[in-house]
């Protein structure tokens, strides 16, 4: 056994001195030489060194040698479809110069080794770009003197400002946004590095314009481009803040998990770092290009849903108390229609509270007034919603005076549930989704035996209007002491609403303004004498037969003649007013020039009295013809 040893370790010792041996026999070999074959032999052995090492160097730089390594495949396949796919790896991965390049290589051949002995567990691989990469000659030279683009639609950048002045206190390099965090893409944008740095934080001193949406974002096309159903250029000429309408815009906090750490860190020591922000950010952003992914949970450039805004703000005191309104808003929750029909606000992200608030209080309010809705829609808006209630309230009013009669029909629950869904919730939240479900409840119920309106016919040609003005067949808009009718002229008579209104486009300052009546009533209703006039021309038509309120009746004497409107104006004339001159074919000048005198009496003596609460006053004022239709009569309503 003591043998067996012995020539274990005699083996072992000759094993040890044969590098040695080698050594010894090849320099003894070369002394043997003259100094001119010794140079040839040191000559060729360092040219056939540099081809060695040229041919090592060429072969290792090609992009498909990187392929080789099973880590490297994802990077190589987003590489080949990426508009990088023409330039090789080493274009961009090299550092500068010849002392670069050799560095560069080193380093990728510890890279290896790490790679095969094991310790790339220890410490990821991890490749940087050195911004002069980017900015060679033939690349991206001209990026900083480009100034704004337009990075996707309707976002603007300018590299300038982020590449030669400090944000958030670090110079940023082009791999700080253009990243491989994104998996198939190769160097792109990652914009959830945007996000980080403009959301993260943004309460903190000197950080409250980092989310100005106005740094990115134009404001969104007016006119035939236009996808929000707004015209925003309005808000932007009224210096109206985002946040006006659109509330937060991003979720998450952007927080750094210590787990993450350990992806890359093995040891505590490193680890136990992470609350040393400075150190933390130098390293990694400026000195060791990390994607800021890597570390920071992600903060999502979008608005949280409306109902979840509302539970938030409102579940520590109500239960649910904004269901009904926010599915109305939402256009959702009908059990008759089969598709949501969101109102465009809700679509464009306005939230409630971007309504019902007081901006001068900075507090929330129960209902929207003219001070919330004024700043976006113009001081006419809630004349809008005035109808909407009103139109809205008297359909439903209908509805559900009707419901109990109803008889057996397989959906008469969900005409119910619908039904009292817009009564809670508000058919002013949306008015579209509100008219559709109206409109289904009417025709279950109709079909159930019950008698309700029939629907609103109205002309193809309105349908625009009446994208805002949903309900207006249903209200009285009439002028006083007259019988207009919105649904007769509409549903009826087929009137779109550009025959009596000027200014369909909402932005002219006359939108909706009506037509004077010698451009729209009368080329329909003064086509002949037998046109009934009292609907239109109610005062006149009440003075004129001496039918004035709190007034016993007295009839004007051409009443009591039975003489009829068209006996003075005439058809031929166009129904107008008559001339003084027409009146001596009945009557003298001295009655004439008595009647002036008694209108112009009438009219200041009304200019100077107090209004009267009795009606008679409102007639006489209202009556185009003022005096002259019962001259006697209109004088004694000014009497005490």
């Amino acid at each position: 056994m003591k043998s067996l040893f012995r020539e274990f370790l005699s083996a072992l010792w000759e094993v040890f001195k044969l590098p040695f041996f080698l050594i010894s026999e090849g320099f003894q070999h070369l002394a043997k030489h003259d100094w001119r074959k010794l140079s040839l032999l040191i000559a060729a052995s360092v040219i056939l060194t540099a081809i060695v090492l040229l041919l090592f160097f060429e072969v290792t730089s090609q992009s498909n040698f990187c392929r080789s390594c099973h880590i490297m495949r994802p990077y190589i396949a987003a590489w080949e479809t990426s508009s990088h796919n023409e330039i090789g790896c080493m274009r961009c991965h090299t550092r500068a110069g010849i002392p670069g390049y050799f560095q560069t290589k080193f380093t990728a051949i510890a890279m290896i080794a790490n790679y095969a002995t094991g310790l790339y567990k220890r410490s990821r691989p991890w490749a940087e770009i050195e911004d002069k990469n980017c900015l060679q000659g033939g690349c991206h030279e001209s990026r900083l003197l480009e100034g704004k683009i337009e990075f996707t639609k309707g976002i603007v950048f300018d590299h300038a400002p982020h590449l030669t002045e400090a944000r958030r206190g670090r110079k940023l390099r082009c791999t700080s946004c253009h990243s491989q965090i994104v998996q198939g893409e190769h160097i792109s944008v990652t914009s959830t590095t945007c996000y980080l740095c403009h959301f993260k934080n943004v309460e903190a001193v000197g950080r409250e314009k980092l989310a100005a949406c106005t740094k990115c974002h134009s404001a969104p096309p007016s006119g035939e481009e236009a996808s929000t159903g707004y015209d925003h250029d309005k808000a932007v000429q009224q210096g109206l803040a985002c946040i006006t309408c659109h509330q937060t815009m991003w979720q998450g906090t952007g927080q750094v998990r210590p787990e993450r750490c350990r992806m890359c860190h093995s040891e505590p020591t490193h680890i136990e770092r992470i609350n040393d922000l400075e150190f933390i950010h130098e390293w990694h952003i400026e000195i060791r290009k990390v994607d800021c992914q890597r570390c920071h949970d992600a903060i999502e450039h979008r608005q949280t849903t409306i109902s979840k805004l509302v539970m938030e703000n409102c579940s520590s005191c109500h239960e649910d108390l904004h269901q009904a309104k926010v599915a109305v808003f939402a256009g959702e929750g009908s059990r008759l229609l089969a598709e949501p029909m969101p109102d465009k606000m809700y679509s464009n992200g306005v939230v409630c509270q971007s309504c019902h608030k007081n901006p001068i209080a900075d507090a929330l309010t129960i209902h929207a007034d003219k001070v919330s809705c004024a700043p976006c829609h113009g001081d006419n808006y809630l004349g809008l919603v005035k109808v909407w209630r009103e139109g809205f309230s008297r359909r439903i009013e209908e509805l559900k005076g009707v419901m109990d009669r109803a008889g057996i029909h397989p959906r008469i629950e969900e005409t119910r549930h619908d039904l009292a869904l817009v009564d809670e919730g508000g058919a002013w939240h949306n008015p579209a989704f509100a008219d559709a479900v109206l409109n289904r409840v009417a025709e279950v119920l109709r079909n159930a035996g019950v008698r309700t309106s029939p629907p609103a016919n109205l002309p193809e040609g309105s349908r625009e209007c009446l994208k805002c003005h949903n309900g207006i067949a249903e209200v009285p808009v009439s002028p006083p002491l007259s019988s207009f009718d919105h649904r007769a002229h509409m549903t009826e008579r087929g009137v779109v609403c550009s025959r009596c209104h000027v200014a369909t486009d909402p932005d002219r300052i006359n939108h909706g303004d009506r037509r004077k009546a010698d451009e729209d009533c009368r080329t329909c209703h003064h086509g002949s004498p037998d046109d009934n006039c009292e609907p239109c021309h109610q005062p006149s038509r009440t003075l004129y037969l001496g039918v004035l309120p709190n007034l016993p009746e007295q009839p004007s004497p051409m009443a009591e003649a039975e003489m009829l409107c068209v006996d003075c104006h005439l058809e031929e004339e166009g129904f107008q007013s008559p001339e003084t001159s027409s009146c001596l074919d009945c009557h003298d000048q001295e009655t004439i020039d008595h009647l002036e005198f008694a209108r112009s009496e009438l009219l200041q003596a009304m200019h100077n009295r107090e209004p009267a609460d009795d009606g008679a006053q409102e007639v006489i004022m209202l009556d185009p013809g003022r005096a002259v239709h019962h001259p006697e009569l209109a004088k004694k309503s000014l009497e005490p």
